[in-house]
């Protein structure tokens, strides 16, 4: 054990045990039997306790992880899980063996045991509350991870377009950007007045959710000037993959060189120095490096921005 690593100190409510000292002993191989009295002391005839006086015995055992039904049962899905896969591989070696299907279910199982672990939290409060906190974040961790190995290893469909899918992962996984657009909107025509304005429309710049940022955009009060037009005019322009749209790689790439280009010629000529928060967002959609790494303190972990 690490030296900085702190013991855990049990009370017993045991007043001859202050009085007189314990004794322990293991009382199963995970248990340990503590009373009152010392050996030292019990060894002394003159200092035996009385035959009929009440001595309480306290069984200590260590907490394991397991002991919680909702993470019990978690291990049991997943073993299933994972014991039907060898089964399958095992008694049918030529089969086609649907790994997405299988890393899916498996990732159901995890969302599944974070809900009863939230619902417990919320509505029942539990002795152990940070314990169970802990469970959440762990668990909440393995699922977008695994998520994300899903996308870029398990799916084979992912080979010709893993930024789509990549662009779903961080939307489902750091879902603040779009549910405050959705506040933002609500509020009308004077939602630029709130402080966090600026922040979500990077935020769902830098997410690739383009349409909802030229919608917040047009609701600012200043959106007529001639800064938000040329801003309006880039965003509407740029030019989207998608592996089944029918455009070639290369085609892609002379229409993306093209419109930077033209987005990068626009901010050299100073025509969105007017507005700074906007200049900043049309240098993250062209790739502006030192915008993005400014921008990349503001993550709350290294892949929140790993798309882009």
């Amino acid at each position: 054990m690490s030296s900085k690593e702190s013991c855990p100190v049990v009370n017993i409510p045991c007043n001859l045990g202050k009085r007189h000292g314990i004794t322990a002993a293991w009382f199963t191989e995970d248990k340990i039997s503590v009373t009152a009295y010392s050996n030292k002391l019990l060894q002394s005839v003159n200092n035996r306790p009385p035959v009929n006086a009440p001595v309480k015995v306290t069984h200590l055992a260590p907490t394991f992880i397991l002991d919680e039904p909702i993470l019990r049962s978690l291990v049991s899905e997943c073993s299933n899980v994972f014991l039907n896969l060898q089964v399958v591989k095992s008694s049918s070696p030529a089969a086609s063996i649907d790994y997405l299907k299988i890393s899916r279910t498996y990732r159901s199982a995890i969302r599944a045991c974070l809900e009863k672990l939230e619902d417990l939290i919320t509505n029942t409060k539990p002795r152990d509350l940070e314990q169970y906190q802990n469970y959440v974040t762990i668990f909440y961790s393995v699922e977008y991870i695994w998520h994300l190995v899903e996308i870029l290893i398990v799916d084979s469909n992912s080979a010709t377009a893993v930024v789509p899918n990549l662009l779903e992962w961080v939307q489902y996984h750091f879902p603040t950007a779009n549910r405050m657009a959705t506040e933002l909107l609500q509020q009308g025509r004077d939602m630029d007045s709130n402080e966090e304005y600026w922040g979500v429309v990077k935020g769902l710049i830098i997410q690739g959710q383009i349409q909802v940022a030229r919608a917040l955009l047009r609701l600012h009060t200043k959106s007529e000037m001639v800064c938000f037009e040329v801003a309006e005019q880039i965003l509407q322009t740029m030019p989207i993959y998608s592996a089944y749209g029918g455009l070639s790689v290369p085609k892609f790439k002379s229409q993306w060189q093209y419109w930077s280009a033209n987005a990068r010629s626009k901010i050299d000529a100073g025509i969105l120095a007017a507005e700074p928060d906007l200049e900043e967002i049309v240098k993250l959609v062209v790739g502006d490096r030192q915008t993005w790494t400014e921008q990349c303190r503001y993550a709350t972990s290294w892949f929140e921005y790993f798309p882009g």
